[in-house]
C-alpha cells in the first residue's frame, strides 16, 4: 500500500494516499480546497433539507397562528401609540383632576399625588410622559383654577376631546374621579363631576357605581 507521510510537530503521521482508498484523495483534496466555505455550505444544505422535511402542514399552522398573533400586537400596538404624545389628552386630563382638586377651596397634598397616580397608570399617557411632565402640567392647571375663568378654560380643555372614543373620555373622567374619591367625594365636587361628565359626554353614575 502506497503512503505519503506529512510532518506535524514531533514524529510524523501517514495516511493512505489518493490510489490507496477509493475517492479517498479526491475527498481530502475537495475539503481542502474548498476549507471553511465547504463546510458552512454543507451545514446551510444540511439545514435547509431539515427544514425542508419539516414543512407540512402543521408547520403551516404555527406559522399561519404566529402571524395572526403578531397582526394582532401591531394594532394594539398602533392603537396605544396614535394618541402617544398627545398633548391635548394630557391637557384635559390635568384639567379635569385640577378643578376636581381646588372644587373645596383648598389643595389637597393627597388629591395632588392621587392625581398623578392616576394618570401614570393610564396607558396612553405612561407611554409619553414622565412624572415631572405631568406634575408640571398639573400645577399649571390648578393655578388656573385659582379663578372662575382658569376653571373655565380647563373645562374648555376637557371639552376637546369629547369627538374621541368614549373609552378615552371615560380615562379623563374618572381620573378625576379618583381625584374625588380622596375622603369622600363632597358634594361641591359632585357638581364638578357632573360638569365634567356633561363635557365628555360619558355617564357619571355608572362609570362611579
Amino acid at each position: 500500500m502506497n503512503t505519503e507521510s506529512r510532518s506535524f510537530g514531533i514524529g510524523a503521521r501517514e495516511r493512505p494516499s489518493a490510489t490507496s482508498e477509493p475517492g479517498y484523495g479526491a475527498e481530502v483534496h475537495c475539503a481542502e480546497k474548498r476549507g471553511l466555505t465547504g463546510v458552512r455550505a454543507a451545514v446551510n444544505d444540511r439545514m435547509t433539507a431539515s427544514a425542508g422535511m419539516s414543512d407540512g402542514r402543521g408547520g403551516r399552522r404555527e406559522e399561519n397562528e404566529m402571524g395572526f398573533f403578531q397582526d394582532a400586537l401591531v394594532r394594539i400596538n398602533r392603537a396605544v401609540m396614535s394618541y402617544a404624545g398627545d398633548a391635548v389628552f394630557m391637557q384635559a386630563a390635568v384639567a379635569a383632576a385640577a378643578n376636581v382638586i381646588v372644587a373645596d377651596g383648598d389643595t389637597d397634598e393627597e388629591e395632588i399625588e392621587s392625581a398623578l397616580v392616576s394618570m401614570r397608570a393610564n396607558p396612553i399617557l405612561e407611554k409619553s410622559y414622565d412624572t415631572l411632565t405631568l406634575e408640571k402640567e398639573l400645577f399649571e392647571a390648578l393655578a388656573r383654577a385659582e379663578l372662575r375663568a382658569g376653571r373655565l378654560e380647563n373645562m374648555t380643555l376637557v371639552a376637546a376631546i369629547a369627538d374621541r372614543p368614549l373609552e378615552h373620555r371615560q380615562h379623563v373622567f374618572l381620573i378625576a374621579a379618583d381625584v374625588a374619591d380622596k375622603g369622600g367625594v363632597t358634594e361641591t365636587e359632585h357638581k364638578v363631576l357632573e360638569a365634567l361628565a356633561e363635557a365628555l359626554a360619558v355617564d357619571k353614575a355608572a362609570l362611579l357605581g
